[in-house]
């Protein structure tokens, strides 16, 4: 089980996570293993990022592929290039697993600044009330709050 929690204010973006992931022996068995980084950060973007949910993209452990995502932000992309570029490139991966989006739930949360104000975007496979689907781009906060 993951517990991130993503929280922006006119003080500032804090963003923190446990370091748990659940894993499965081959005999079916669930194990916790310590040493997922679900919090990472772009310098260069000056976002944030939290990880929740299915932790495989294509054979690799989702943390270690956001830091290689991570690492492809360039300095011309805001947060909202960096959220719909996320989720095209997670889909392309996970897509190809032929499972279905019930068995591929998982979200991040992007957190950042546009023209100065804190934003706090979430890339996620649908919300409580609908179908899962691949991940979209939600923007959470200020935009679909209608200050």
């Amino acid at each position: 089980m993951t517990l991130v929690v993503s929280d922006i204010s006119n003080m500032g973006i804090i963003m923190v996570g446990d370091s748990a992931v659940t894993c499965k022996k081959a005999t079916g068995e669930s194990f916790v293993e310590a040493g997922a980084v679900k919090v990472q950060y772009s310098e260069t973007a000056n976002v944030g990022f939290a990880m929740w949910g299915n932790a495989d993209v294509g054979g690799q452990r989702l943390d270690s592929w956001m830091a290689s995502f991570i690492r492809t932000i360039t300095p011309l992309e805001n947060i909202d290039d960096i959220g719909l570029r996320l989720a095209t490139n997670i889909n392309e991966v996970i897509s190809k697993s032929g499972n279905s989006w019930k068995d591929l739930i998982r979200g991040i949360h992007l957190a950042g600044y546009k023209k100065g104000v804190p934003c706090l975007y979430h890339v996620h496979c649908g919300h409580p009330n609908e179908a899962p689907h691949e991940l979209r781009l939600h923007k959470d906060f200020p935009d679909d709050q209608s200050l």
